[in-house]
C-alpha cells in the first residue's frame, strides 16, 4: 500500500515518499472493507500539522483487513518519515569559516580569550584549542555523563554557564548537583545570566562570578553596581557601538567579538508546540538541527532545552568585529557549529585585531547607536 504525500505548507513540497506495510488482506466472510473507509482511518492526522489532500485507494472486491491498527501504523510510519526528510533537508554541515587576509598572530597578545560552547559534541577533539584562557560550558552538560571526558580534558580555567531561565527543573538540578559538580571538576567560577543566580550559588570568593551580557551592561553607572555585588567581570552589552566602547568603560570589561547573538529565548518549545517536556517526546532537539526561515530567506538557528523548555533563537548572520584599538583585557568567542579548526582560526583573527568579513558576517551595532 502506498501513502500519498500531503504538503502542510512549502517546507514539505517536492518530497516524494514510500511506504511499505506487511498488511496481508484476507477473502471477506461478511462485511468487506470499503476504500471510503481505508481513506477514513489514514485521514486521521489528529493533532499533527498534517492533512492529507488527495488520498488514491486502488481495492479489489470483497477483500478484508483483520487489523486497523495496521492502516494506523502505516499512517504514522508516512508521516513521522515526511517529517524527517523535512528536517535533514534542513540539517547544516559544521561551519567552516575562512580567513584571507595576512593574520599577524604576535601583534596583539595582552588580553585575555574566552571561549563559550554553546554545543559540545563528543566527536571533537577540545585538546587542539589554542591560545584559550576560559571557556564557558552550559550547566546542562555537567550532569551528563557522557560529556565528563571532555569536561576534564579542559586545561584552561572552566566556568559553568548558567541558565538564561532557571525555572523549577533547573532550580532543583542546580540544588541536587551543584555539590557533586564542584568536587568532581576543578571549576573557576560561573557565568551568570540573572542576579537572582547568586542566591543558588556558592558565596565563595574561590570561584569568580561573571556577569553575562544579560545583564544588558551599558555604562559605569551598571558596572559599579555590579561590581559592588562582588561581580569579578563584567560582559558588555552586544548592542554598544564603537564610539561607546572607547570611552569611559573600564578596561577590564569583557566584550563579545564573535557569534551568532541570541535574538530571543522564549519559554516555550517550538518543536513540541508546548511550553512543557512531554514524557513520550522523541527527542529530536538532542539529535537534529533546526532552523526558522524568515521572510527574506535568512535561516535563524534554534536549540531546544529539553530540562526547561526553554528556546533559543539566533541571529542569522554571525557578528564579527575587530578587537584593534578597544583596549579591553578579555574578549569572548561564542560558538555554536564551528569545528576546531574553525575555532582556532577565529581565535587568532582576534587575536591579531582582525574580523571576518563576507555575507554571513555582521558588525553588529559596532557602527551605529542604539
Amino acid at each position: 500500500m502506498e501513502a500519498i504525500d500531503s504538503i502542510p505548507n512549502s517546507v514539505y513540497n517536492n518530497f516524494q515518499l514510500d511506504i511499505e506495510s506487511d498488511i496481508i488482506p484476507e477473502i471477506a466472510v461478511n462485511a468487506p472493507i470499503s476504500k471510503d473507509r481505508i481513506i477514513n482511518q489514514l485521514s486521521k492526522t489528529g493533532s499533527t500539522e498534517f492533512e492529507f489532500k488527495e488520498i488514491n485507494v486502488e481495492l479489489d472486491d470483497e477483500l478484508y483487513i483483520p487489523s486497523i491498527s495496521k492502516l494506523n501504523e502505516l499512517r504514522r510510519k508516512a508521516l513521522e518519515e515526511l517529517e524527517n526528510l523535512a528536517i535533514n533537508s534542513f540539517l547544516r554541515e559544521p561551519v567552516k569559516v575562512y580567513f584571507n587576509n595576512v593574520i599577524n598572530e604576535d601583534k596583539f597578545e595582552n588580553f585575555e580569550i574566552s571561549l563559550l560552547l554553546n554545543e559540545l559534541y563528543l566527536d571533537y577533539d577540545y585538546s587542539k584549542l589554542e591560545k584559550v584562557q576560559n571557556i564557558y560550558v552550559p550547566f546542562k552538560y555537567f550532569i551528563d555523563k557522557k560529556y565528563s571526558e571532555i569536561l576534564h580534558s579542559f586545561s584552561c580555567d572552566l566556568y559553568i554557564y548558567m541558565p538564561s531561565i532557571i525555572r523549577k527543573n533547573y532550580k532543583n538540578l542546580i540544588l541536587q548537583n551543584l555539590e557533586s559538580i564542584l568536587k568532581n571538576f576543578k571549576i573557576s567560577g560561573f557565568v551568570i545570566s540573572n542576579l537572582a543566580d547568586l542566591e543558588l550559588l556558592p558565596n565563595n570568593p574561590e570561584y569568580k562570578i561573571i556577569g553575562n551580557y544579560t545583564l544588558n551592561v551599558f555604562n559605569n553607572y551598571t558596572i559599579s553596581e555590579l561590581e559592588s555585588l562582588n561581580l569579578a567581570k563584567i560582559t558588555l552589552s552586544p548592542e554598544l557601538s564603537k564610539l561607546a566602547l572607547t570611552e569611559n568603560l573600564p578596561r577590564n570589561a569583557e566584550l563579545i567579538v564573535y557569534g551568532n547573538t541570541p535574538v530571543m529565548t522564549a519559554n516555550y518549545c517550538l518543536l513540541g508546540k508546548s511550553n512543557h517536556c512531554y514524557s513520550g517526546c522523541l527527542g529530536y532537539c538532542k539529535s537534529n538541527k533546526y532552523y526558522l526561515k524568515d521572510r527574506m530567506g535568512f535561516n535563524f538557528r534554534i536549540i531546544p532545552d529539553n530540562i526547561e523548555t526553554v528556546t533559543t533563537i539566533y541571529n542569522s548572520k554571525t557578528t564579527s568585529i575587530s578587537a584593534h584599538d578597544l583596549g579591553f583585557s578579555s574578549y569572548r568567542v561564542d560558538i555554536l557549529d564551528e569545528n576546531i579548526e574553525s575555532i582556532n582560526y577565529v581565535i587568532h583573527a582576534v587575536k591579531s585585531g582582525s574580523r571576518l568579513e563576507g555575507e554571513q558576517y555582521t558588525n553588529g551595532n559596532y557602527n551605529r547607536e542604539v
